[in-house]
């Protein structure tokens, strides 16, 4: 989240709401999305959100929580790269439709957690740009 030291006005707040609202509205009408809107937070609808964040928030935690922005970078690319059993696929293909430049797709062991195969793999790809 960008934070602005400027304080800005409730009239300023709304307009950029707005107009915030105005551009998505445009973007899922283009696209075809039916946009739905849970509630501000209940568990059950955000649950894949949820997860992902729980996810990113273990691995984080075992590298060093101070300066989770030095790793998040690592976690996420070890995340966007490996292969999930549901999809046989990455994140990363999964969106893009093509494989990750520069890195091999990578499944964790049978017996590791998934917080434990992103943060191992992110190790190794901190190691590979140290280099």
């Amino acid at each position: 989240m960008v934070r602005c030291k400027k304080k800005r006005s409730k009239k300023s707040i709304e307009k950029l709401f707005e107009l915030f609202k105005t551009v998505v509205e445009s973007l899922c009408r283009l696209t075809g999305i039916k946009r739905r809107v849970p509630s501000t937070y209940h568990p059950r609808t955000n649950g894949l959100i949820e997860n992902f964040n729980k996810t990113i928030a273990d691995c984080i935690s075992k590298h060093d929580p101070k300066n989770w922005d030095k790793w998040i970078d690592y976690v996420l690319l070890a995340y966007r790269s490996r292969i999930y059993p549901s999809t046989k696929q990455t994140p990363f293909e999964l969106v893009f439709g093509r494989k990750m430049n520069m890195f091999d797709d990578w499944k964790s062991m049978e017996a590791e957690s998934e917080s434990e195969s992103i943060y191992r793999r992110s190790i190794e790809i901190k190691d590979l740009f140290d280099k």
